[in-house]
């Protein structure tokens, strides 16, 4: 057993727990140090390992990756999109896909990686072919040693980062719970000519109701002035004058 833990910790740069390398000795009689890794990229790597693989010291104090590592995707979104998708989105479209796969050429990754222990940002800076979709949380990543460090997160190449696929599908559901969730407001049109529902006067409140009163009173009086006022006190008859031809103007 420990030779099998320590070829795939070797080998494959993931270091699983004698408990998981047990575990599946008990499935599977004899099997190879790859059949091991493969496995373990659809496990949970805080259920499957004992230590953490990502260096102790602060990563703010290195300049690059000192050893290669298989990392898990905690987090991961497009910084070119927004934060929330309007409630307005077709329920038909599937959340995963609309929070996740969308593949444009100006997308810029920001993920969140682990090694089942402690986390890691990193970052590309200009859109990466290697990735044909945007991670899912669960999924594994190959970064290799070497990797450029910059304030303390990772900065993705297409030469450093290698998509190894898998998932957990805990991780993936608590995505859909999370997205189902947006509180992003809907949209509603503004209309005109509409009545007021008596609930929504109620919830505006007596600001609105004084607003009606200004406005009816407005309208009141702006009817009892008749069709011919023009003016103010002063401003004078502005009507049709009769049609008198022996109207005597004053002197």
């Amino acid at each position: 057993m420990a030779a099998l833990h320590e070829e795939v910790r070797t080998r494959y740069h993931i270091a699983v727990c004698t408990r998981f390398v047990e575990r599946v000795c008990v499935d599977t009689p004899s099997p190879t140090a790859e059949f091991i890794y493969k496995m373990a990229l659809n496990e949970n790597l805080k259920d499957i390992t004992d230590v953490g693989t990502l260096p102790r010291v602060s990563l703010l104090q290195l300049n690059s990756l000192p050893c290669s590592l298989v990392l898990q995707v905690s987090s991961s979104r497009d910084v070119t999109q927004p934060l929330r998708p309007c409630l307005d989105t077709s329920e038909e479209e599937p959340i995963l896909a609309a929070a996740f796969q969308k593949n444009l050429k100006t997308r810029l990754l920001r993920l969140v990686l682990s090694d089942g222990h402690s986390e890691v940002p990193a970052v590309e800076l200009s859109t990466l072919s290697v990735f044909r979709s945007i991670p899912v949380p669960g999924e594994k990543l190959l970064v290799k040693e070497g990797a450029e460090i910059k304030n303390g997160a990772i900065i993705m190449t297409d030469d450093c980062v290698v998509p190894l696929g898998g998932g957990v599908q805990q991780l993936k559901k608590e995505v859909l719970i999370q997205q189902s969730r947006s509180d992003a407001p809907r949209f509603q049109p503004l209309r005109f000519g509409v009545s007021t529902p008596a609930g929504a006067r109620a919830a505006a409140g007596p600001l609105s109701d004084s607003f009606d009163r200004d406005r009816g009173g407005n309208v009141g009086r702006a009817r009892g002035r008749g069709l011919g006022y023009r003016g103010g006190r002063e401003s004078g008859y502005r009507g049709q004058r009769p049609h008198n031809h022996h109207y005597n103007r004053p002197q």
